[in-house]
């Protein structure tokens, strides 16, 4: 039962990002549909304490019905309630956001960042810094 588990996990994870962003046009209403239910996911995990830190589309899953699943916590933080910080890198390069690149302290904005990372990708079909560039350091490239 847990292989048959993985392999429609992984499905869904395929079918997101071909849906989204993968080659073709994602339609406004779908990427403004994807975006409210992932927010709402984010929301859902900030009341409990949860940071994901590791928000991009391999990590985000829909399921039978079209739904947003939001999966992975291996990097997430715990306990992030207030005015609690995570210090380090965690997450995957071309979603982090540019307090985390810098070690520096960050708490659930770098996830909104994330977010914001996914919401171009669907628009464009590109990662905003790539090719060396840096959230750093450098503009988005358009």
């Amino acid at each position: 039962m847990d292989s048959e588990k993985l392999i429609l996990t992984k499905m869904a994870a395929i079918l997101f990002n071909y849906t989204c962003i993968g080659p073709g046009i994602v339609r406004k209403e779908d990427r403004r549909f994807y975006s409210a239910e992932i927010i709402c996911g984010l929301q859902y995990l900030y009341s409990i304490g949860i940071v994901h830190r590791d928000l991009k589309p391999d990590n985000i899953l829909l399921d039978q019905e079209g739904h947003i699943k939001i999966a992975d916590f291996g990097l997430a933080a715990y306990n992030m309630f207030g005015n609690k910080t995570a210090r380090g890198r965690a997450g995957t390069r071309g979603y982090m956001a540019p307090e985390v690149l810098q070690m520096k302290k960050y708490n659930a904005a770098a996830d909104w960042w994330s977010l914001g990372v996914i919401i171009y990708q669907m628009a464009t079909h590109t990662l905003p810094f790539y090719g060396g560039q840096s959230a750093v350091n450098d503009e988005p490239t358009f």
